[in-house]
């Protein structure tokens, strides 16, 4: 269900047809147009600039049909980045042009010699996933900077400075758990990173290089998503 009208109405407005096309994973609105709207699915992208009444597929790269998540370029809101099960992609998905920023090879770590001994974590806090399940689950922009990219997922944050050539392992010190749902960026000065984790919501702070459980005192959850107002 979804809602244009600030959730005073909600209405169920896509119901896909086909294997895999029912199943939405997540939905985008374009920050400077409020009729437009980006919807993933198991089976494609959509998009609807009529207030969700209608939608028409996006032709995107076959490796990105199985979409896990999607983010508008703060700099360029008609750029998105699409993270699909098999890689992470950019591109404008009104001329179908797409940039394949990294593949992933069988639901490893982007970098899988990257190691952080400083604040390693026990075997069990690794949340094993099944085989086929995407290893990211969330990728974010820095509204500061259009290069630096974030990426969520079972093992943590990484990062890639170059647009998503190379990545390393954000630090994990004073998180409790690494697998992330979703994160949020907060283009304070400097920068904060909110994540939702299987034990509450967690800030990540840059410049200090560790995280702050936000949570203490109450009872540890799972979070699966996050939002913010800008």
């Amino acid at each position: 269900h979804g809602s244009h009208a600030g959730g005073r109405r909600w209405a169920r407005p896509f119901r896909g047809a086909g294997q895999g096309s029912a199943q939405c994973t997540v939905v985008a609105f374009h920050p400077r147009k409020p009729n437009t709207a980006f919807l993933g699915t198991r089976n494609g992208l959509l998009v609807s600039v009529d207030h969700g009444r209608s939608w028409r597929a996006v032709r995107i790269p076959q490796a990105a049909r199985d979409v896990v998540h999607i983010s508008c370029d703060p700099r360029d809101p008609d750029r998105l980045y699409l993270l699909s099960v098999d890689g992470l992609f950019m591109g404008n998905p009104a001329r179908g042009e797409w940039q394949r920023g990294f593949p992933f090879a069988q639901g490893q770590a982007l970098d899988p010699d990257t190691t952080d001994e400083t604040d390693a974590l026990e075997d069990n806090e690794i949340e094993e996933l099944p085989a086929g399940a995407p290893r990211f689950s969330a990728v974010a922009p820095d509204p500061r900077n259009p290069l630096t990219v974030y990426l969520a997922g079972s093992r943590g944050l990484q990062m890639s400075a170059d647009g998503g050539i190379h990545w390393q392992l954000v630090s994990r010190t004073g998180l409790e758990s690494p697998s992330l749902s979703r994160v949020v960026l907060a283009a304070h000065s400097p920068l904060v990173i909110y994540a939702a984790t299987r034990r509450g919501v967690a800030r990540y702070d840059p410049t200090q290089g560790r995280w702050q459980h936000l949570t203490q005192g109450l009872s540890p959850a799972r979070v699966h998503d996050l939002a913010a107002t800008t």
